[in-house]
C-alpha cells in the first residue's frame, strides 16, 4: 500500500471513529422490506462543546437550535414511497425520522422518478434535491433498487 493511500485510509477510520456519540446511534429498520433505513445521526446541530454548556446550565438544547437526521434510504425495484402515505393508496410509507421542516435528498444510486406536488421529474445519481415543509412527495424506483441520501431539518 501507497504512503498516499494508507494516509487516506487513517484520516478515513479517524473520521469515522471521532464521534462515537454520532457513531453509537447507527441503526437500521428491524425489517427492511421495500424500504429500509440505516440510521446515520440524530441530534442537535450545535458544536459539542457549546451543548455541554447548555446540558450544565439547564437550557433546552433542542429549542435553541435545529435538529438534523441523517438516514440512508433504499427503495427496492418497483417501490413506490411517500413520507405519509394515504390509507387508502398503494404508497409505502417513506421511514423518515421526523415530519415537517426541509428534506434535502441526494440520489446516490439507481433509477428513480420524484412525484413532488404533481410535478414528475426523472433523477438521476448524484442529483440533489430540496423539499420545504408541507410539500408531497413520492418517490417511485424504476426496474433497479435505489438508494438515496437524507438529511432532514427540523425547525426551532
Amino acid at each position: 500500500m501507497g504512503a498516499c493511500s494508507r494516509c487516506l485510509l487513517i484520516a478515513f477510520v479517524g473520521l469515522a471513529l471521532s464521534n462515537p456519540a454520532a457513531w453509537s446511534q447507527t441503526k437500521q429498520t428491524k425489517d427492511p422490506g421495500l424500504v429500509s433505513a440505516l440510521d446515520r445521526f440524530s441530534g442537535p446541530l450545535a458544536p459539542a462543546a457549546k451543548a455541554k454548556v447548555q446540558a450544565k446550565a439547564k437550557i433546552n438544547t433542542f429549542a435553541a437550535v435545529p435538529i438534523i437526521h441523517y438516514q440512508t434510504i433504499s427503495l427496492a425495484p418497483g417501490a413506490r414511497a411517500n413520507p405519509k402515505p394515504p390509507p387508502d393508496a398503494r404508497l409505502l410509507a417513506l421511514p423518515l425520522r421526523g415530519q415537517g421542516g426541509f428534506t434535502l435528498y441526494e440520489l446516490r444510486a439507481g433509477k428513480l422518478a420524484t412525484i413532488i406536488d404533481g410535478s414528475r421529474q426523472e433523477r438521476t445519481p448524484g442529483e440533489f434535491w430540496l423539499v420545504r415543509p408541507g410539500d408531497d412527495i413520492t418517490l417511485e424506483a424504476e426496474d433497479d433498487s435505489v438508494l438515496l441520501q437524507t438529511l432532514q431539518i427540523l425547525g426551532q
